[in-house]
């Protein structure tokens, strides 16, 4: 992250409290600060989640509050300043650590950013004689755009998971078990250094479900899957059949397909993202029970933007207001998808990431959807 997001902002620095929002300023998470939360250190502990604390000046000083028992991965993020709190350190918590920090760093009179959204009550008491502006939705809004980094690691999440799908796909019998389905995409994705975040598909009498045996024969099958990778997200989706598609099946997904590419043709920096959102309804609407929808991809499963209605409504934080209707700007990921669960029984699901680019939208990776894909026999 680099500091002029901070210049016309009337703060000198921001302090990051949620596990994202730490790693994206500071470049370090690990698996305890994803996991931990207040309670689970001591008993009159709330819900907030434990990563530490990265702070972010105007001049581009990065300074990080972290467990001494990260000390490893702490030192390789490489701030300018680093704090540990824990046993045999000054600093027992992570609060008096910030507390520690924002002095070392020369923040304890200036007026500070403060992602107030999911900090522990704690972090008010520590504090207490700064000045602070609530920055919750400003890092939720920088989150939205990506830098070069991030997209090339998305790329990697999504291609691997392609390739664990197709993996999957090859080994889908009839009889299949569910569970032994699941271990073949969680070792494939292991091969390519990425994690396992779902695979669900379309579920007798409706939704979606990861264990029981869908209901043979299979003419058109909703399936959603994901991945991580280095702490971004892909998500993705198609439709699976057996038989083949019956003319009801084939109907519902040149819909879903149509839907995906007016919307994909609308995404277009400087538009609103409802632009997209209302010509996928357009084409959703002709099949009763089709879902159209978008959302932004990255750290979290859902980011903004989120795609919806028209909307003149604006949100704000002490740092600035940000419009519902976002408007789209080179870099953001966005995820397109249309599926539907039917009366016969049957469901279907296209699912694609697409990046906003200079001009228009471009594929964040090959995900081949325009036709079903055809199990095994």
């Amino acid at each position: 992250m680099t500091p002029e997001h901070l210049c016309d902002r009337d703060v000198e620095a921001v302090v990051a409290t949620t596990p994202e929002s730490v790693f994206l300023l500071s470049g370090h998470l690990t698996w305890l600060g994803e996991r931990m939360r207040g309670w689970m250190s001591g008993t009159e502990g709330d819900a907030a989640f434990l990563p530490g604390y990265a702070v972010l000046t105007r001049d581009g000083r990065v300074g990080l509050a972290a467990g001494a028992v990260t000390r490893t991965a702490a030192e390789a993020a490489a701030p300018d300043s680093l704090v540990l709190y824990g046993r045999a350190c000054p600093s027992a918590g992570a609060d008096d650590a910030l507390s520690r920090l924002l002095a070392e760093m020369g923040l304890t009179d200036r007026t500070i950013g403060v992602e107030w959204d999911g900090a522990g009550r704690g972090l008010a008491r520590c504090l207490e004689s700064v000045a602070t502006r609530d920055a919750s939705l400003w890092l939720r809004n920088l989150r939205a755009v990506k830098t070069e980094a991030a997209l090339d690691t998305m790329r990697a999440a999504a291609t691997a998971t392609e390739a664990a799908m197709a993996a999957v796909f090859a080994a889908w019998t009839a009889d299949a078990d569910p569970r032994a389905l699941r271990t073949v995409f969680r070792v494939a994705l292991a091969e390519r250094d990425c994690d396992f975040d779902h695979l669900v598909y379309g579920a007798p009498g409706g939704g979606v479900c990861d264990a029981v045996r869908p209901p043979e024969p299979v003419t058109a099958l909703f399936f959603d899957a994901g991945a991580r990778c280095g702490r971004y997200y892909s998500d993705t989706g198609t439709t699976l059949t057996r038989t083949g598609l019956t003319a009801a099946d084939r109907e519902r997904h040149a819909a879903a397909l149509a839907a995906l590419a007016v919307a994909e043709r609308a995404l277009r920096p400087g538009q609103r993202a409802s632009s997209a959102w209302l010509a996928m309804q357009d084409e959703a609407r002709r099949i009763p029970g089709l879902v159209a929808q978008g959302h932004g991809l990255g750290l979290g499963i859902r980011e903004w933007p989120l795609l919806g209605p028209p909307s003149d409504a604006v949100l704000s934080d002490g740092l600035g207001t940000y419009p519902v209707d976002a408007v789209l700007a080179p870099g953001m990921v966005v995820n397109l998808e249309a599926g539907g669960h039917f009366a016969d029984g049957t469901s279907v699901q296209i699912e694609k990431s697409f990046v906003i680019g200079a001009d228009a939208a471009v594929p964040l990776a090959a995900q081949p959807r325009d036709v079903p894909i055809r199990l095994p026999a």
